[in-house]
């Protein structure tokens, strides 16, 4: 801050602050959401006893100077009434970073009555989920915040402490690194969010509220008091209405399930519940992105993770995809590496979806639509997935995680565009398959699409 702004600011205090309510106003480092239009909107409102002033104007700096400025006029008025105002600037959606004056004018006099720096106008997306998540620095590597960006901001605590939440209401560079403290979103949010600005030049907010080792009952929202700070739905919930975004949050991103288990009977309903709320929560929301978990710590089972592949099918705006096929698995969580893949491959599906990016097939994980056999002595079928577009590659050992019946082995997997076909050592009486994947450390292959993303786990699919 210039010394001339500082001595302005110090009149303002001065003279004009005992006089003046804001109802609305900027913070530092403040993202707006932006609109269709591509500009986010900077408003300033509320009460100015506006005896000696005239005008009231909200003025909004770029890099090369004053760009906008918004004005009001004051009424005259008896002494002591207060005089309403709202001022509203656009702001444009690109790497530029604006400082905001709010400034009273009578003639040739004017003071400063409000400063504020850093800000911004971009997308705003949420995460919510357990560990992988959260996805800290399990391993101490210290490379978590290697995608750290100015223009990627994250609002408040992600502290699992109401008081630690209520205690923060500023805007953070978000960081990828720690885990549910201030400005904390995640390794490969973090990532996916690198890619997308570097991608598009348009700021981002992302916040995170998972809390590690939860099961999808602990996410449940307070239906008495949506936005209790002793839940883990409601923290979130605060944080975004605290930094004005609640409305305007574009993206939910969902990884969670392993320490459900075996508890498939639950989570359906459990989800379901929480869609509902989050759609009526945050009414802007496009995509609900659910990430199938893996094998690993909590044990999910298979039912468990065909399930979540299944939430697209069943549920608005969902999109499936899977942890499979992320490399550096360490049996629960990942080494950063892992990390990096999962938000380049996230940020590949996001890019699609709200910036259209030219991007070829392979981008969605292949999703199964159908088995059939191609044999009439059933030893020999084909899987078919949905993405027609989509080039199937079978790493070696993949075989070894299909479902198949008892006694069955697989002798050779013949990829060719969406298909898959599976030659058996000799007929089989099995009447559907499924598809499972490994524990992390091991060493085998999975299925895959051409660009390495792993296809989604299933079971009990029918061989027609």
């Amino acid at each position: 801050m210039s010394l001339l702004l500082a001595l302005l600011l110090a009149a303002a205090q001065s003279l004009a602050a005992p006089y003046l309510t804001l109802d609305e106003a900027p913070a530092d480092g403040r993202l707006y959401p932006r609109g269709t239009d591509g500009f986010g909107t900077v408003v300033v409102s509320g009460r100015i006893a506006a005896e000696g002033w005239e005008e009231i104007a909200l003025e909004i700096e770029g890099e090369d100077g004053w760009q906008a400025v918004a004005r009001q006029p004051l009424p005259r008025a008896a002494a002591g009434a207060m005089a309403p105002f709202e001022l509203a600037v656009p702001v444009r959606a690109i790497c530029v970073e604006h400082g905001a004056l709010l400034v009273l004018r009578a003639g040739a006099r004017s003071v400063v009555a409000g400063s504020w720096e850093g800000i911004v106008a971009g997308d705003v997306f949420l995460c919510q989920g357990q560990s992988n998540m959260v996805a800290a620095d399990y391993h101490a590597e210290n490379l978590g915040n290697q995608s750290q960006r100015r223009f990627i901001r994250s609002f408040g605590s992600a502290s699992t402490l109401a008081s630690e939440v209520l205690a923060d209401r500023r805007w953070h560079k978000a960081d990828g690194e720690d885990s549910n403290a201030s400005g904390t979103i995640g390794a490969w949010a973090l990532r996916m969010g690198q890619v997308l600005l570097d991608n598009t030049g348009v700021p981002l907010a992302l916040l995170n509220g998972s809390v590690g080792g939860t099961w999808i009952a602990l996410h449940q929202r307070n239906d008495a008091d949506p936005d209790d700070l002793t839940t883990i739905y409601g923290r979130l919930l605060w944080r975004a209405q605290q930094a004005g975004v609640v409305g305007a949050a574009r993206g939910m991103f969902w990884y969670q399930g392993e320490s459900d288990g075996s508890n498939a009977a639950d989570y359906l309903p459990d989800f379901t519940d929480l869609h509902a709320d989050w759609l009526a929560d945050f009414p802007a929301l496009e995509r609900i992105y659910v990430v199938q978990v893996r094998p690993g710590c909590g044990s999910p089972s298979l039912e468990l993770r065909d399930l979540q592949r299944r939430l697209a099918d069943l549920l608005p705006k969902v999109v499936a995809c899977t942890a499979n096929a992320i490399p550096d698995h360490d049996s629960c969580h990942y080494l950063y590496n892992g990390y990096r893949v999962l938000g380049d491959r996230m940020a590949m599906l996001v890019g699609r979806d709200y910036y259209g990016a030219p991007l070829p097939g392979d981008v969605e994980s292949p999703n199964i639509l159908s088995a059939h056999w191609t044999t009439s002595a059933h030893d020999e079928f084909v899987l078919t997935f949905r993405q027609t577009g989509d080039t199937i590659v079978a790493e070696a050992g993949c075989e070894f995680d299909l479902k198949l019946g008892l006694g069955d082995a697989v002798i050779a997997l013949t990829p060719s565009g969406n298909t898959l076909t599976v030659t058996l050592a000799a007929p089989s009486t099995m009447t559907e398959v499924g598809y499972g994947s490994h524990i992390g450390t091991l060493s085998r292959g999975w299925i895959v699409n051409a660009s390495g993303v792993g296809a989604l786990s299933f079971e009990e699919i029918p061989i027609q």
